[in-house]
């Protein structure tokens, strides 16, 4: 039996989060001291590009260390790239931004497909997802506990998030780890690539402080229209219709969400952490009730 050996897929491995160095440190030092304990997952296609543990592979080629290889059978890449994204939802150690960017991918890749969904893996020509962009929205809220607002909020992150990556790659890191806020992506989006590149090359509060006002900078006009930037207040009077207050409610749920499950992983408590994921949860529903309910 031939033994299959992976390959890095650079546009795979873009999809994953990136390790902090002491989560790589700790790693490294887990395989070498037991061995590789997780299989490495990779598409049942040639030349087997890796869907799952790039940096284990990295560390035992590095080290001369054996791994196990587990095939995947996907029908195509798409559904290759939101396996990945649904998979590396279900870690958790992930920051705020990088679950944030995991759900607006994920989102962005599943409103424009048919098939089950992606967490199967499986595309089915009699059986339909529905793939619009409501459905879409349900789908990834439902699987990682947020609202659809906060997954389509994502979506427009993740797509500035892209388009500042492509110029420059290596800001993935800073975004990910929340060094540059969320709220200044959009407008870095749009900055000049030699205004991002210097941003590389400053320490995390400088970093932080440039990002934002290049943010503020560049952010486009709301409506383009009135040239008021999304993350100004309204205007005094305004405020008992302001459409973002609900959103603003519903992404603080689902980051309380995301906490308590990070609580749970440090201090075990599973009666406590059912309890009180559950009661966010109710929390959410009745926020989307209230949303729902005539004027």
């Amino acid at each position: 039996m031939t033994k299959i050996q992976p390959t890095v897929d650079a546009d795979f491995m873009a999809l994953c989060p990136t390790l902090a160095d002491e989560e790589l440190r700790l790693l490294r030092e887990s395989i070498v001291a037991e061995g590789c304990r997780n299989p490495i997952i990779c598409w049942d296609s040639a030349p087997y590009p890796i869907l799952d543990g790039h940096h284990r592979f990295n560390i035992c080629q590095g080290e001369g260390l054996p791994f196990e290889v587990r095939l995947l059978k996907l029908p195509d890449k798409a559904a290759a790239r939101r396996w990945i994204l649904s998979n590396q939802l279900g870690r958790r150690n992930l920051t705020d931004a990088q679950r944030a960017l995991l759900r607006g991918h994920l989102y962005n890749e599943t409103k424009g497909e048919r098939g089950r969904p992606p967490d199967s893996g499986i595309k089915a020509q009699n059986e339909p997802f529905k793939s619009n962009t409501h459905k879409a929205a349900e789908h990834v809220a439902s699987r990682d506990g947020v609202s659809q607002a906060t997954v389509r909020r994502d979506a427009a992150f993740a797509k500035a998030t892209q388009a500042v990556l492509e110029k420059v790659p290596d800001l993935k890191e800073p975004i990910e780890r929340g060094i540059i806020p969320k709220e200044a992506v959009k407008g870095l989006a749009k900055t000049p690539t030699t205004e991002l590149q210097k941003l590389t090359k400053l320490e995390p509060p400088a970093m932080r402080k440039t990002a934002s006002q290049l943010g503020a900078k560049y952010k486009p006009a709301r409506g383009g229209k009135s040239g008021r930037s999304e993350g100004r207040p309204p205007k005094s009077g305004d405020q008992k219709r302001d459409p973002r207050i609900w959103g603003q409610i519903e992404e603080f749920l689902g980051r309380a969400l995301n906490r308590v499950d990070e609580l749970n992983k440090q201090y075990p408590n599973t009666p406590m952490h059912k309890t009180l994921s559950m009661q966010i949860k109710q929390c959410m529903k009745t926020l989307k009730g209230w949303k729902e309910s005539p004027k």
